[in-house]
């Protein structure tokens, strides 16, 4: 199958509650539609989405402003056509050209659409091109709301609904500046959805190094028993790093704040 034409449109679209973390707020996403058509007739969709507007108190890579419709069709035609049309799906997949002036959102919207066309053409599911079988179609997830936002009478029964719904692990969003806050959340959740679910937590950078184990011996002595921490300080800190590699009582997860993969050097390079 060749690529034989494109089609973008932007869709804004209200979240129906306001979801968030420690650093941001925010209710609404701006979603770039790609369509993908081969020249056998073949339809592949794709999308990528940024924030829209919210608060937010420090930078992230995934809140950046989405320019109108018109503006990205400019980009489509000038950087994105000239090589992607007339490819062929399956070589595209697997020699995908950088496009390195091309939002990650369109970017990241073609790659979906080609695997939509590449599933079509196989008459499988995406996971199976990817390995998996009929018989292995599930996967370990987590909950988790994005709820910093919402009051504890709206996130223990929200829990308690996805446990009940078979969910076997939750992620809950922490780091309020009184750590009382924190624990109380965590409390109620963990009486509410039992002794056998797995209860981990984001931090969004809340933190430095020593205050993220004050943190961790806190909720350790409080017994509630955390599966693992994500992204407690920022990932520049190595010193930080280095500290939680060598005395966290918790597992560390991260980092969602490096969006390429190259960064990461420094904290591989370090021990951190």
């Amino acid at each position: 199958m060749k690529i034989s034409r494109l089609d973008l449109r932007k869709l804004r679209v209200p979240l129906g509650r306001e979801i968030g973390d420690n650093n941001c707020r925010y209710d609404t996403f701006d979603v770039c539609t790609l369509a993908v058509q081969t020249d056998e007739g073949a339809l592949g969709w794709g999308f990528g989405e940024k924030v829209y507007e919210g608060q937010f108190a420090k930078p992230v890579s995934w809140k950046l402003d989405m320019p109108g419709a018109a503006a990205m069709r400019e980009v489509l035609v000038e950087k994105v056509e000239p090589v992607i049309v007339g490819g062929e799906v399956e070589q595209l997949l697997n020699e995908m050209p950088a496009l390195p002036d091309v939002p990650d959102y369109i970017y990241n919207s073609l790659r979906m659409a080609l695997w939509d066309l590449a599933g079509q053409a196989a008459g499988k599911p995406v996971y199976q091109l990817l390995g998996g079988t009929p018989e292995q179609n599930e996967i370990f997830t987590y909950s988790s709301p994005c709820g910093f936002p919402q009051p504890i009478e709206w996130l223990a029964p929200y829990f308690q609904q996805h446990v009940a719904e078979g969910f076997r692990a939750i992620k809950v969003k922490v780091g309020h500046d009184d750590i009382e806050w924190d624990i109380n959340r965590l409390r109620t959740i963990r009486e509410a959805v039992g002794p056998d679910i797995q209860i981990s937590v984001d931090g969004n950078t809340a933190w430095d190094g020593p205050g993220a184990l004050r943190w961790m011996e806190r909720t350790e002595k409080e017994g509630i028993g955390l599966h693992y921490v994500e992204d407690p300080i920022w990932p520049d800190d190595l010193d930080g790093y280095r500290l939680l590699a060598k005395e966290s009582p918790l597992p560390i997860v991260g980092h969602d704040y490096i969006p390429v993969a190259e960064d990461m050097r420094p904290l591989l390079d370090t021990g951190a």
